[in-house]
This record gives C-alpha cells, sequence and structure tokens, in this order.
C-alpha cells in the first residue's frame, strides 16, 4: 500500500547521509594534511635561509623538496574542496529527495484518509436510514412500544407516518449517495493516486541512486 511506499526512499537516503558525512570527515581531513605540508615547506624554506645556513646543491635540493610539498599540498587542497562540494551536492540531493518522499507520502496518506471518511459516512448514513425505517415500521404496525417510537404531541397516526416516510425516503437517498461517493473514492485511490504515488516514490529512488552513484564514481 501508500503507506508503506512512502517510505522506500528512506533507506537510500540513509546510504546518501551517510556517504555524504564521511566525505565530509575526509575533506576536512585532507584540508589539515595539505596545511601541514605547507607549514612543513615553510620551516624548511626558513632554515635554508638563515644566516650561515648551508647553500649550494643542498639548498637547491631543499628547495626543490618545498616546492615538491606545496604543489603536494595545493593538490590536496584542491581534493578537499571537492570532498566537500561533492558532501553538499549529495546532502542537497538528499534534501531534495526528502522533501519529495515527504510530498507524495502526504498526498497519499491524504486520498486513503478520503476514502476512509467517504465509507465512515455511508456507514452513518446507513445507520440512520436502519433507525429510521425501523421508526417507519413500527408506525405503521401501530407499535406504540418502545417511547421514541410512539406518536408525539397532537400530530394524528396518519402525519405522523407521512413525515417518517418522508424522513426514511431522504435517508434512503442519502445513503445511495455516500455509497456511490465512497465507492467513486474508492475506484480512484486504487486506479489513480496509489500507482500514482507509488510510481512518483520509485522515481524518487532512482534519482537518488543515480546521484549516490555519480558521487560514488566521483570519488573513485
Amino acid at each position: 500500500g501508500v503507506s508503506c511506499a512512502a517510505f522506500w526512499p528512506e533507506y537510500e537516503l540513509t546510504y546518501g547521509q551517510d556517504f555524504a558525512t564521511y566525505l565530509k570527515k575526509r575533506s576536512a581531513l585532507e584540508e589539515d594534511n595539505a596545511q601541514g605540508l605547507k607549514k612543513l615547506a615553510r620551516m624548511n624554506q626558513e632554515n635554508i635561509s638563515r644566516p650561515g645556513s648551508r647553500h649550494g646543491t643542498y639548498s637547491r635540493a631543499v628547495e626543490e623538496l618545498n616546492r615538491i610539498q606545496e604543489r603536494m599540498a595545493d593538490h590536496g587542497l584542491q581534493f578537499a574542496v571537492s570532498l566537500y562540494q561533492m558532501s553538499e551536492d549529495l546532502l542537497e540531493l538528499a534534501d531534495n529527495i526528502d522533501k519529495g518522499r515527504k510530498h507524495w507520502k502526504h498526498a497519499g496518506m491524504s486520498a486513503e484518509k478520503r476514502v476512509q471518511d467517504a465509507e465512515s459516512q455511508a456507514e452513518k448514513a446507513k445507520a440512520k436510514y436502519d433507525a429510521l425505517a425501523e421508526q417507519y415500521d413500527r408506525v405503521k404496525t401501530g407499535d406504540k412500544q418502545g417511547g421514541k417510537f410512539g406518536l408525539k404531541g397532537h400530530k394524528s397516526a396518519v402525519q405522523v407516518e407521512e413525515e417518517l416516510n418522508r424522513k426514511v425516503q431522504a435517508a434512503d437517498s442519502d445513503y445511495k449517495s455516500k455509497v456511490q461517493a465512497a465507492k467513486a473514492a474508492r475506484q480512484e485511490l486504487v486506479s489513480v493516486h496509489r500507482p500514482q504515488a507509488v510510481h512518483n516514490l520509485k522515481q524518487l529512488i532512482y534519482e537518488c541512486d543515480s546521484g549516490l552513484t555519480l558521487q560514488l564514481q566521483k570519488y573513485g
């Protein structure tokens, strides 16, 4: 049913959110490592630049090492930025999917409730009709027992019978109308609302899976 299907995308959302959290933490680690490399390169450069430090081939080798570390740090920072952006993209995807899931869950459950309400109204109309029909039968057969089913005031038996007959006919018409409305609501639920909700929830799952797969490929 729709009430169960409305929760399907939650599993994909959990995977996406977990992976986004992982990427964000990995991004922070990469940034810390890159900043550490940059700091180390600056310290080395300051050491060889001090008066009395060895120069020549040694200083040139250290400078080259520093340049390599600087490039490594820059790549590390770029990688950290990419990871962070991937995590943000995943969280945005998860947020959009969750909004869609909640929308179709609400739409599906609202359609279910409309049917329940319509059927409940039909049951109440039937109960009212049954009660009036019973009262009418008692009056027709001249049964004066039962308190509320007896004659009231100065109305004659014929007047009471005619009035009850009109009420029974109105209740019968109302009951038939509500039965038709309940049948129509259930038919619409089964043929339109449930398939529509399930279809759109499946589309959300596919969209979430595709987005997660894309980010995994980027990460790989």
